[in-house]
């Protein structure tokens, strides 16, 4: 059936073949549309461009909201076709250079737009269709096309890859980066998911393939590429003298002297200025707006909450005056704002020369679509308990009754693993979908029942169409929004040497014990590049390039005693590695035998998982990463031997250690064994007690927390209650350990840092392992632990990818400015995040409080420290986790273990305190 809408002037419109004959469905310059709910939007929209072959741009209120709509779009039309034009992230006049990821977004976005030869479906956050950017004319032809086979001289690609404002680097890692190494360039262009690796053989290009970049290994050939500019603001014109009057010219106006703009246009000159937007004014004088790139396109602007677009563009509008403001009060150059953006007035007028969609919010009586949300089905499947509950039950209810009306019935799966994985949990409920892509339920007709692989915010039911849309989570629950995969910087090997300072003793695995003397900035071959400085013995010197950090590690002896240090290309080095080998092998036999024993003794053997558990593990709301997943199946086989279990799982904080703790607990309980979680703070109880709560709602299985945040009788009832079993997991501090606490059947425990705790705290848990399966959780194991786990008298799992959620870190070296700091706490405030303030002495940390208060007055701040009391400190802790405050000012106890995913910036007062 068609989808049936109303006009502004009531006029009902119907999107059918006939409409789209008469040229009726943008007739109106304005159609309002409401009563669509989640991304029937996005659905809407979808079979608008295909149906009426108009191209579409959908303006959201913010980026968050354009992400999510740029999903849904693309389950419904094909991520080949949908073009999405990122924020900046960036405050207006903050004059921070772009992240090279979202930059490159940016570009290709401008050239799909400029070479488009069809209809095209773009989405955007509505403020970046009030910002000018660089001229159409500018960026043309702008790009390097190479081809495998043909004849491009060397010197010409990297000089014009230069040209196109890509870095030379060492080690190409980020899009807009290169690295030449004799015959072979790697590149990463805009546009590109991996970097290419292009070889040559004298002028000609003998072959182009992209490649991993944490494995350096080829993954496809390709026959040409196409390389863009690696930002928009990248790309410069010919430094002439317009660029030096146009300078002069508005600091004039800003009542600005030489000493205020000279050191900007020596920047300029010398092209050491940063790659940002907001000087393209000064090389290209007029800029164009987003709707020119529109070209000649029939193009069709869709408002998505329309309300809160029109208050978004307002919005915008303040924040650019107000950023001016403070700008003109600091005496700073900067571009005149018109020249950069449009206002309100602007940008209405720009909207008003193109058809407009607004789709607006439920308006009750008089709703021109019908649609309904899956909520109700939600809420069944989270309600759904008793020792029989099964999680599909009430889906496969609705999707009989559906089909049984001639409905066609849509189930998604974000990927093909977790399209596989559904198959298997529906067998048992007499569904059978076929598979399918998301494109497909904007084609088909007829009854059917589909499972379509793709990401979908929100389902939908449209009773007119008889389709009913289900997305896996309003079965599974909320899952994490996938961005960017994170840099594969070389973050993880500078945890390790953190603590090192010069003149420390440091080990080369080829070369011995050395000095460190610190970080040193070389140029060789005219790339400059990081080393770390090792001295040996008579002044021998060694330069470590920073990628190959891996060779070394700080020295660990014995207190007190330094050893001598090696001589380079003498034999004592290896000598004493060959010593140091046959020690290993002698400590090697104790450990078989201590191993051999701990074998001996009986555990209990947990049933293999089930259909109940399968369900539990598809609720899980992130892709589990290859690490996580290997530690999930290591703890499962391990519970499931007779033998007593003692696995260490070791991983930075984020990178999904809670949910194998989560995995094994469930199993637990799923055999009818209790499990007794211990962490080393109140805080940390709290958080695992509300994820514990949250992941395992559905089931029924009891969650408790026992903590001195609990009143004396909330502790007594909850003790006696384990004590009888009708607690399945407890989680709490050393008050676990107390003599009080009985267990009716206690099958694992899982101990968090276990580091954090006293010596008493530990002998118990020795006692423990003696019988009962233990899981021990940590980001930073103590020497022993670690040595006994990697000794094999402890078996040991590793999480080191970080979750594919996560961006890459950006890290600015700055002095302290207050400017500085309040535009970055007001850009994390603005997209809904959090702010860890780390100032590292107590003293003066009413003085930074207060500071921040004058500085950002509308942030709740909350001041923490290791001397306050112990009970007002967990308020604060636990105040941020919950969200009571926007920035959290402390000293380095944050270093607890907490896991706050919306604190995504962190700001460090005087680093240089700090150790590496």
């Amino acid at each position: 059936m068609p989808l049936t809408l109303s006009a502004e002037n009531n006029e009902h419109i119907t999107i059918d073949a006939a409409t789209i004959a008469a040229g009726r469905l943008f007739a109106p310059s304005r159609l309002v549309v409401s009563g669509l709910l989640g991304s029937s939007k996005a659905f809407f929209l979808a079979r608008a461009h295909k149906a009426t072959g108009k191209s579409i741009v959908a303006a959201l209120a913010s980026e968050d909201a354009a992400a999510g709509f740029f999903e849904d779009a693309v389950f419904f039309l094909g991520k080949e076709n949908v073009i999405y034009y990122p924020s900046t992230e960036v405050l207006p006049f903050e004059g921070q250079s772009l992240h090279q990821d979202i930059a490159a977004a940016r570009v290709e976005a401008l050239f799909r737009l400029m070479e488009a030869t069809g209809p095209f479906f773009m989405v955007t956050a509505c403020h970046n269709l009030m910002e000018r950017v660089i001229p159409v004319h500018a960026l043309k032809d702008k790009k390097l096309r190479l081809t495998a086979g043909a004849e491009h001289p060397m010197e010409t690609v990297i000089s014009s890859l230069e040209g196109l404002g890509y870095t030379r680097v060492s080690m190409v890692e980020e899009h807009g980066e290169m690295s030449v190494r004799g015959g072979i360039l790697d590149v990463f262009p805009s546009g590109f998911d991996l970097p290419l690796r292009i070889e040559f053989f004298g002028d000609i290009v003998e072959s182009i393939r992209s490649f991993e970049i944490s494995a350096q290994r080829s993954v496809k050939k390709l026959d040409e590429a196409v390389c863009m500019p690696a930002s928009v603001a990248a790309y410069k014109q010919a430094h002439t003298g317009a660029v030096r009057e146009r300078l002069i010219e508005r600091s004039d106006s800003l009542g600005l002297t030489r000493p205020a703009w000279e050191p900007l246009y020596a920047r300029l000159r010398d092209g050491s200025a940063p790659a940002i937007p907001e000087l393209l004014p000064l090389y290209y004088g007029r800029l164009d707006d987003m709707f020119d790139y529109f070209g000649g396109s029939e193009v069709v602007i869709a408002q998505v909450e329309a309300e809160l677009t029109d208050a978004a563009f307002k919005e915008f509008e303040d924040d650019v005056k107000s950023a001016e403001g403070k700008q003109i009060e600091k005496k700073r150059f900067f571009v005149d704002p018109k020249e950069l953006y449009l206002d309100a007035n602007e940008t209405a007028s720009r909207i008003a020369q193109f058809p407009v969609i607004r789709l607006e919010g439920l308006k009750g009586v008089g709703s021109s679509v019908s649609c309904e949300s899956n909520i109700g089905l939600r809420q069944e499947i989270t309600t759904k308990k008793g020792a029989d509950a099964q999680l599909f039950a009430p889906l496969a209810l609705r999707v009989n009754n559906w089909l049984e009306q001639g409905w066609r019935v849509y189930l998604t799966a974000h990927n093909s693993g977790q399209a596989e994985r559904t198959l298997e949990l529906l067998e048992g409920y007499e569904l059978n979908p076929a598979r399918t892509n998301g494109p497909d339920a904007l084609e088909r007709r007829g009854r059917g029942f589909f499972l379509a692989t793709g990401a979908l915010s929100t389902g939908f039911i449209l009773p007119d169409e008889m389709l009913a849309i289900i997305s896996e989570e309003e079965v599974f629950g909320e899952r994490v929004k996938k961005r960017a995969p994170p840099s594969k910087k070389l973050e993880a090997f500078l945890l390790d040497l953190r603590d090192l300072a010069e003149g420390d003793r440091i080990v080369h695995a080829h070369h011995g014990i050395g000095l460190y003397r610190g970080l040193k900035r070389l140029t060789i071959d005219n790339v400059e590049n990081d080393f770390l400085l090792l001295e040996y013995r008579d002044g021998d010197k060694l330069y470590l390039p920073v990628w190959r950090m891996d060779l070394v590690s700080k020295y660990h002896g014995v207190e007190g005693k330094e050893p001598a240090l090696d001589k380079l290309g003498a034999q004592g080095w290896i000598k004493t590695k060959g010593k140091v080998k046959k020690e290993v092998e002698k400590m090697a036999g104790e450990l078989l035998r201590l191993y051999a024993e701990r074998r001996a003794a009986v555990g209990f053997a947990f049933s293999k998982p089930d259909r109940t558990f399968a369900e539990f593990e598809a609720g899980f709301e992130y892709d589990e990463t290859p690490d996580q997943a290997r530690a999930i199946e290591d703890t499962l086989k391990d519970m499931q031997e007779p033998l007593v279990m003692d696995r260490l799982v070791c991983g930075d904080v984020g990178y999904g250690k809670t949910e194998v703790a989560i995995r094994a607990a469930f199993k637990a309980a799923l055999d009818g064994k209790q499990t007794a979680i211990l962490v080393p703070t109140t805080v940390l109880a709290q958080q695992h007690y509300l994820t514990f709560k949250r992941r395992l709602a559905p089931f029924p299985v009891v969650v408790e927390a026992l903590s001195r945040f609990k009143p004396p009788k909330a502790q007594k009832e909850i003790v006696q209650r384990v004590k009888q079993g009708s607690v399945d997991i407890i989680i709490g501090t050393h008050r676990l350990l107390q003599s009080d606490v009985a267990f009716k059947d206690l099958g694992l425990i899982v101990i968090d840092e276990e580091h954090r705790f006293g010596v008493r705290q530990k002998e118990k848990f020795k006692e423990f392992r003696k019988s009962v399966d233990c899981l021990t959780l940590t980001a930073t194991p103590i020497p022993r632990t670690l040595h006994m786990s990697l000794s094999g008298v402890r078996d040991l799992s590793i999480i080191n990818t970080p979750p594919e959620d996560r961006l890459a870190v950006k890290t600015s070296v700055i002095q302290f400015d207050e400017a500085e700091i309040t535009a970055a706490i007001e850009r994390e405030l603005k997209r809904g995040g959090q702010v860890f303030f780390v100032h590292n002495r107590i003293e003066s940390l009413g003085r930074l409080a207060e500071f921040l208060t004058r500085a950002v007055p509308h942030a709740r701040v909350a001041s923490a420290h290791g001397q306050m009391n112990e009970v007002e400190l967990e308020k604060k802790m636990l105040g941020f986790v919950s969200r009571e405050y926007d920035v959290l000012l402390s000293t380095a106890i944050i270093e607890s273990g907490l896991d706050i995913p919306a604190a995504n910036t962190i700001i460090i007062n005087r680093a240089d305190r700090f150790g590496l």
